[in-house]
């Protein structure tokens, strides 16, 4: 009885939109490469968006002491690969970035 209630409580429908999984497809894409580079480990994501895309949170762990110096230059570093591979993916133009002023 019980596994018949946590099997049909996983089947739930895909409520994304199209902009939402072209979000979570360069998350994916990208945190990979991270991962492989920089040797860390995936440890969450999410954001904010309603019609255009706000924030984007992810989050890393690494199983090393990291040093604050250290910790700085791969925030950095993460930061510029993201977008990076975020503006060279083919999903850029589902994505609707908003686009600030600095």
């Amino acid at each position: 009885m019980f596994f018949l209630l946590l099997n049909s409580c996983s089947k739930k429908e895909d409520t994304k939109s199209d902009k939402e999984k072209a979000v979570d497809l360069v998350i994916y894409r990208t945190l990979r490469a991270i991962e492989k580079k920089y040797d860390l480990y995936f440890g969450g994501s999410g954001g904010r968006m309603m019609y255009n895309v706000k924030m984007i949170a992810i989050a890393f762990d690494s199983h090393k002491p990291i040093k604050v110096n250290k910790a700085r230059e791969l925030v950095v570093a993460c930061t510029e690969q993201f977008l990076k591979g975020l503006l060279k993916s083919e999903e850029k133009n589902l994505i609707n970035l908003v686009k600030y002023k600095l």
